[in-house]
């Protein structure tokens, strides 16, 4: 869903209030109407899916909370509701009103504008996120579904967040996809998974962090001396080679370790925050160690449970 999708009602009968706040959502690209009167204003609800009002809960002929309860009821429970108001004020009011239809908040004038712009846009990417996620959804579970649908319903899908992730992985295993998807995020955190056949080859990371190391003395393959003594090793080759080279390890404890690395690196991935993701569509060759197919689809489950 696009911002300009998302539909705002406001019932506010000051003009000038009216006014500030549409201009002000406008702005953030959002589809805003305003209506002085509560009885127009539920009866255009009705010919129109409005994803959010604003309601003053002083309005000429009725009380604003029973607008915003009506407007509730006729949108079967699904329309989200921001409340101000500059007369009530009483604790007990503002939680009975709140709770009358699962507002998202009471706003007493006068309030920090930027406050609630940063609400209405929390809701927004809530309800942009569970789209994207059910059409992610949706094509796991259709049987004429193409490769190509499931790439291009991730790469043109404008908010992704990170907790669809394992969704993903497990639906590009499922389908046998090759390829490297991207995943970036806004701190400039960036992974790169490749996918060969719906394996998972090989994992990248822009962390500083590789964990090889770590793991290794952690499983035991090596000691922490071994481990400082590589590192120093100015030789331009990886841990586990120099480690190899001394005689340090057996090679198939690197075998083991890299593939904890993989599995560190995709849980690393899925964080609780929106996220650009892109799937290039390219032959990859399956390496040695990779994470197959079986153990994808079970580790979804884990990474669900921990990550939610």
């Amino acid at each position: 869903m696009e911002k300009g999708q998302f539909e705002i009602l406001i019932i506010e009968d000051d003009e000038s209030q009216s006014s500030a706040l549409k201009e002000a959502l406008q702005r953030q690209g959002f589809s805003v109407s305003t209506e002085k009167d509560p009885d127009k204003a539920v009866k255009n609800s009705k010919f129109k899916n409005y994803h959010l009002s604003i309601v003053d809960c002083m309005l000429p002929k009725q009380n604003g909370v029973d607008v915003a309860k009506k407007l509730y009821r006729d949108s079967h429970n699904e329309m989200a509701t921001i409340f101000v108001s500059g007369v009530f004020k009483d604790p007990k009011f503002i939680e009975n009103t709140v709770n009358s239809v699962d507002a998202l908040k009471f706003f007493s004038k006068p309030f920090n504008i930027e406050e609630l712009i940063a609400t209405v846009t929390s809701e927004y990417e809530r309800i942009a996120g569970e789209e994207h996620l059910t059409a992610i959804h949706s094509l796991m579970t259709r049987s004429d579904s193409s490769n190509q649908d499931k790439i291009s319903t991730v790469n043109n899908s404008n908010t992704l967040h990170g907790l669809d992730l394992p969704h993903i992985y497990s639906l590009f295993s499922q389908s046998n996809l090759s390829g490297i998807l991207t995943v970036k995020y806004s701190e400039r955190r960036t992974y790169k998974v490749w996918f060969s056949d719906g394996n998972i080859s090989r994992v990248e990371s822009n962390d500083k962090d590789s964990f090889f190391g770590t793991l290794l003395v952690e499983y035991g393959f090596a000691t922490l001396k071994d481990v400082k003594k590589s590192l120093a090793n100015q030789e331009q080759k990886k841990l586990g080679e120099k480690l190899i080279d001394s005689n340090a390890i057996s090679p198939h404890a690197i075998k083991i370790v890299y593939k904890e690395q993989m599995y560190i690196r995709l849980s690393k991935s899925i964080k609780n925050q929106f996220v650009d993701v892109h799937f290039e569509d390219k032959k990859i060759n399956l390496d040695d160690i990779y994470i197959n197919k079986e153990e994808i689809i079970h580790q979804q489950s884990d990474w669900l449970l921990s990550k939610m």
